[in-house]
C-alpha cells in the first residue's frame, strides 16, 4: 500500500526511505521505529495518539492527517 499523498512514512507498510517531510511524518517515522524495538505495539500506538491529539484540531491538510491517522489507529485498536 503506498504512503499517504504528501508523506515517507505515513500508511500501512509505508516506512520511507529519506528525510521525513513535516511534523507527522515524523511522528510516523518514529511509529515505525518503535514498533520495530517494542514488542507492545499498544505502548507504540498510545505514544503516537498523543503526539498526534495537539494537531488534529487545525484546519489545514496537516489537522485533517492527524486526525484520519487518529482515528485508524483507534480504530485498529478498538477504541
Amino acid at each position: 500500500m503506498p504512503c499517504l499523498p504528501g508523506y515517507r512514512y505515513c500508511g500501512p507498510g509505508c516506512s520511507g526511505p529519506g528525510m521525513p517531510l513535516n511534523r507527522l511524518d515524523v511522528f510516523c517515522m518514529q511509529h515505525d521505529d518503535c514498533y520495530r524495538k517494542h514488542r507492545s505495539h499498544q505502548h507504540c500506538d498510545d505514544i503516537f495518539l498523543k503526539r498526534l491529539q495537539p494537531y488534529i484540531q487545525r484546519r489545514d491538510k496537516i489537522g485533517r492527517d492527524a486526525a484520519l491517522m487518529y482515528r485508524a489507529i483507534s480504530f485498529k485498536r478498538g477504541l
